[in-house]
């Protein structure tokens, strides 16, 4: 049997959880894959330290810190696989986590994306993310986050789309759509990269038996305006390429108002000016953004279940689901009733 998938790992400042994330690849019960690993041109390279790889592994290396979202096109380019994982470096995936995703794409062959179920590697018992959730706002956040793991439920999910920290893209669609935006550089590229793939008539299910541990924001812990600055800058772009013409101004009021009303609640503690520049850039960005939106392809028949052009409703609008940063899901008889 053929590989079925490439897995991408992009090595930054990672230091030993690298190792660890591959020692879990090791020990998966579904063995038939291929990992690339990207050292971004890390200062510490632990890509290059890294022991007991089999021929499944590959180190490939760039010259210039390619940021996550171009590390992870430049090692998912000339893949000869149906589908590629994006899989960030201080994740720990259970053993049959890789198994869940396969069964999964066969279950749903209709489906583009699937997400991974990530818990808090500091805490088992709490989620670290089920699914990314995107607001009427243009902010976005992972679902749960830091709740019990028992509020995801049983079932396997649709959702907006996967967290990049652990998530499966067909590689046509990914290639389709010329993966994530590298002027993004980190952060918010994933959502960015769902919001276009379901202009494509993509979906996504998130996969609830397919569980990997999160440490998160590793290769930023001793950075976090480097965190907000992108997030902010980043937000702005994504509303500019991907959101429905007339909705366009009404996002953008929307996410600065956002901003404001945040701040005057001390939500940012400290990290304001860091965020005002990151708007100030992002708006900056805007004509470029707008350039890439006139180059997208947008499908010309969306599924029903699928946020098209003229439709907001996978957008989450009450402003308490994102205080609470909560679950925002359909369950999988939706996509079943709407495609029978």
């Amino acid at each position: 049997m053929s590989t079925w998938v490439r897995i991408v790992i992009v090595d930054y400042k990672s230091g030993p959880h690298l190792q660890a994330c591959i020692d879990a690849l090791k020990t998966q019960t579904n063995s038939n894959f291929e990992v690339v690993i990207v050292d971004n041109n890390c200062p510490e390279g632990a890509a290059q330290n890294l022991s007991n790889l089999d021929s499944r592994f590959h180190v490939l290396s760039s010259e210039v810190n390619l940021g996550f979202a171009g590390g992870c096109n430049f090692g998912a380019q000339k893949a000869q696989t149906q589908w590629l994982i994006m899989l960030n470096p201080d994740t720990v995936p259970d053993p049959e986590w890789l198994e869940h995703l396969y069964q999964a794409a066969q279950t749903y062959p209709d489906i583009s994306m699937f997400g991974t179920t990530l818990v808090s590697a500091q805490s088992p018992g709490l989620l670290d993310g089920y699914g990314d959730v995107l607001s009427i706002y243009g902010i976005a956040w992972r679902g749960g986050s830091g709740a019990p793991i028992s509020v995801a439920g049983d079932e396997d999910l649709l959702v907006f789309g996967p967290c990049g920290a652990a998530a499966m893209y067909r590689t046509n669609a990914f290639n389709a759509v010329g993966g994530f935006d590298t002027d993004f550089f980190c952060y918010i590229e994933d959502v960015d990269i769902a919001w276009r793939l379901r202009l494509q008539g993509s979906d996504c299910v998130q996969v609830r038996a397919a569980i990997c541990a999160h440490v998160g924001s590793v290769s930023t812990a001793d950075n976090p305006s480097f965190r907000y600055y992108h997030t902010a800058r980043n937000s702005i772009w994504m509303i500019v390429k991907c959101a429905p013409l007339w909705m366009v101004p009404l996002m953008l009021s929307l996410n600065l108002t956002s901003h404001i009303y945040l701040r005057l609640r001390g939500a940012y503690q400290g990290s304001g000016s860091v965020r005002a520049r990151g708007i100030k850039d992002g708006l900056k960005g805007i004509p470029r953004a707008w350039r890439k939106r006139k180059n997208r392809v947008v499908s010309a028949k969306p599924s029903r279940n699928t946020i098209s052009p003229s439709s907001i409703k996978w957008l989450t609008v009450s402003p308490k689901y994102l205080r609470s940063r909560a679950i925002r899901g359909r369950p999988i008889a939706t996509f079943k009733k709407d495609n029978n």
